[in-house]
């Protein structure tokens, strides 16, 4: 008797499947009683069959091998009885696995420098002919950990790891493996260039100046409170604070954490009469510095005084308070221009002119720069107001006749954001964040073609609006210290709004709905003739609306009228001075500048 095994493949990858063929070919045309079919190696099985037929018999079988098999041979064997007889067959069908993986990508983000804190945003695409068994990553160096991936036998894997670097890893470089492994036991391993992981990122100093009576500004006795607040991404090492001329005081204080409070209280000396400037400072472990101007505080024993106006000629798109010079900086994008006014003597000296359209204004960190968006070209202008010298930094690189910088603020970072605009509607926009020391910009996220832009008075935290996108309208929250927007929310319910910020950002006034940090509305106020625009007061506590004849002044706790200035004419935009002691209004045709003393 004879019994034949064959196959549809000498030679087959795992997970494939192969078409074996049993025949038995009895003597004299006997019954065949039974078969028994078994295979082995890669795949173990075995059948019988009760045949009880005469003549030649055949049986087809089709096995599948696994992919976990890998390399290795399928045997299928056939025995069978008939006649008296027994008789055997096999084949062998030979299993394996030639061809390599691959690893076509591998990143990682950022490629060149980590700062302490941060994250590595790690990606890797592999393939193979067959499948995956699994990937490792590595990292070493002055930091080290190893994640392994089950791959699952897949043939194409794309995937993103995100790992922070500890704030207490010391400065050095890490590199980063991936390997990864196939079904036939072939390894690869790619690298990408070392990491410097370093600290180079300033820690970001806060203040408030706190009078204890409500008055925007001292008398001599009067008690003064300073909140000074700062925070690092790794550890800070000093935190202090700097009263300008006349008060001439300053402190400093060691710090030991990633975050440092104090509130510090001093007596009103008549020493200090006139105007303050309030500088806050830290220094990080690696010796990292940053200084930002807080603002001003005035004591004096006068009395308020009354509101003045002088003549513009044009229309205002922004407003800039500088409060080392005591001047005010408007944009004028009609005639290509940013009018300075001198608050000391109420006249305007010589325009700043402009070849493209000045929009949004905003002053550097140290108060000795201004910084304008220049609609009509992609850049941002950096006026030098010490030396007069002037500076471009280019925040857009496509199609710049129609696309191109609206508003500009600088937070405490050292960075600005910069929303570009461009002709039309829609989600066409951007706002970019702009490092003021590197002068290296990124797109941060996408908008509409009119965003709203503020920032708190401490420069921590700002609102980005952005209108268009109703409704309702999306609130997006920026914070300074991780240079991320861990806010974004819906908010009011209509187009074309007016936006504002508390000192240390904890409140945000839009139009007339106050909202929190978090961007959860706390209440509406609309006081009696209130028109257009708006502005939260420093404190947090009270706000000013337009009205048709001037200005009102309204609690937020309880909607009361506090005080109303009249203007003659209606504002159509308002701003107030960090120490919430002037408010300045755009009006057709003038400024008008009103003391709240």
């Amino acid at each position: 008797m004879t019994v034949t095994v064959t196959a549809n493949h000498e030679a087959i990858l795992p997970g494939q499947s192969v078409l074996a063929t049993v025949t038995v070919f009895p003597p004299e045309q006997a019954d065949v009683d039974y078969v028994k079919i078994t295979t082995r190696g890669v795949l173990v099985s075995s059948e019988s069959l009760d045949v009880h037929l005469a003549g030649t018999f055949t049986a087809t079988r089709l096995y599948t091998v696994p992919l976990a098999a890998g390399t290795g041979t399928l045997i299928v064997q056939a025995t069978a009885t008939a006649g008296g007889g027994v008789g055997n067959g096999q084949t062998v069908v030979a299993v394996a696995d030639t061809t390599p993986p691959a690893i076509i990508q591998f990143t990682a983000t950022p490629a060149d420098t980590v700062q302490f804190g941060d994250s590595l945003t790690i990606r890797y695409v592999a393939t193979d002919n067959v499948g995956l068994r699994y990937s490792v990553i590595r990292l070493t160096g002055v930091m080290t950990r190893t994640d392994s991936i089950n791959e699952n036998f897949a043939s194409y894997v794309q995937r993103t790891i995100r790992i922070r670097v500890p704030p207490n890893t010391t400065s050095g470089t890490v590199s980063i493996t991936a390997q990864t492994k196939d079904v036939g036991g072939h390894l690869v391993t790619s690298a990408v260039q070392p990491i410097a992981v370093l600290d180079t990122r300033p820690p970001l100093a806060l203040g408030t100046v706190i009078n204890p009576t409500g008055r925007s500004g001292f008398a001599p006795g009067d008690s003064l409170r300073l909140t000074l607040d700062a925070r690092d991404n790794v550890r800070l090492a000093l935190v202090g604070y700097r009263f300008g001329p006349p008060a001439n005081v300053q402190d400093s204080f060691p710090a030991s954490d990633t975050t440092f409070s104090r509130t510090l209280g001093f007596r009103v000396p008549s020493a200090w009469s006139g105007t303050s400037t309030v500088t806050a400072f830290a220094r990080d472990v690696s010796g990292n510095a940053r200084e930002i101007l807080l603002g001003t505080f005035t004591v004096s024993n006068r009395s308020r005084a009354a509101p003045w106006s002088t003549a513009l000629g044009g229309i205002v798109r922004d407003l800039a308070y500088d409060a080392k010079r005591n001047a005010l900086y408007a944009s004028l994008p009609d005639s290509n221009r940013v009018a300075v006014l001198s608050l000391a003597s109420q006249t305007f000296g010589t325009a700043l002119v402009f070849t493209g359209n000045p929009r949004g204004l905003d002053l550097s960190l140290g108060g000795d720069s201004l910084l304008v968006a220049l609609r009509a070209t992609p850049y941002v202008s950096v006026y030098n107001l010490v030396s007069g010298a002037r500076d471009t930094v280019r925040v857009n690189s496509d199609d710049f006749l129609n696309r191109g910088p609206d508003n500009v603020r600088v937070m405490g970072n050292n960075k600005a954001l910069v929303t570009i605009t461009f002709n039309g509607s829609g989600y066409g926009g951007s706002l970019v964040e702009l490092d003021l020391r590197t002068r290296a910009y990124q797109n941060r996220k996408t908008v509409t073609e009119f965003v709203p832009l503020c920032r708190s008075g401490d420069r921590s935290t700002a609102l980005i609006l952005i209108d268009d996108s109703c409704c309702p309208i999306e609130g997006v929250v920026y914070d300074a210290l991780t240079g991320t927007f861990p806010t974004d929310k819906g908010t009011v319910d209509w187009y074309f709004n007016y936006t504002s910020v508390d000192f240390v950002g904890n409140r945000f006034l839009i139009n007339s709905t106050v909202f929190t940090r978090a961007l959860v509305s706390v209440g509406s106020i609309t006081p009696a003739g209130a028109v257009g625009a708006s502005v939260i007061a420093p404190d947090g506590g009270t706000a000013y609306f337009a009205t048709s004849s001037g200005i009102t002044r309204v609690r937020l706790s309880d909607g009361g009228i506090v005080e109303s200035f009249s203007l003659g004419a209606q504002p159509y935009r308002l701003a107030i001075s960090a120490d919430g002691l002037t408010i300045f209004a755009a009006v057709p045709d003038n400024i008008v500048v009103v003391d709240t003393w």
